[in-house]
């Protein structure tokens, strides 16, 4: 909001509100594009065709916020 705020004064209205608007977008899709991974590693011996088998559970923490009003 700063940003745009002092965008607007420096070059002029439309050109501050498309800079503000482009760091916006870059505020809420940057956590989508590169989310934190969460990978936890188990052996399991109960399996009968496997006797050394090794489970991973993999949790990737993305979401993608929506403006709601």
């Amino acid at each position: 909001m700063i940003a745009t705020f002092v965008l607007c004064l420096a070059i002029g209205v439309e050109y501050g509100i498309l800079v503000g608007v482009a760091i916006n977008i870059i505020f809420l899709l940057y956590p989508s594009a590169r989310p934190s991974i969460h990978v936890e590693q188990a052996s399991v011996s109960r399996v009968e065709y496997c006797t050394k088998c090794r489970i991973a559970n993999i949790e990737i923490d993305s979401l993608l916020p929506f403006s709601t009003y």
